[in-house]
């Protein structure tokens, strides 16, 4: 649900983005979108799960550390 809200950006997802220290910029939503579906996806099918997984854990990685280096 959260990489299809983000392929649609939305107001309070480019504000957020600008909370978190970034340019809120459409694309950077959109990429970001982009980014956890194709992971979502190589994680579903069987022959490419553990690629998907070292991705979303990539992705989850890069958003904790966001957030710690924001402060929220």
């Amino acid at each position: 649900m959260d990489g299809a809200i983000r392929r649609v950006p939305i107001p309070p997802i480019v504000d957020t983005l600008q909370g978190l220290g970034f340019t809120p910029r459409v694309i950077l939503a959109r990429g970001l979108g982009v980014l956890l579906l194709a992971g979502t996806a190589l994680y579903a099918m069987p022959r490419t799960s553990l690629a998907g997984a070292i991705l979303l854990s990539g992705y989850i990685g890069g958003a904790i550390a966001t957030k710690i280096r924001a402060d929220n």
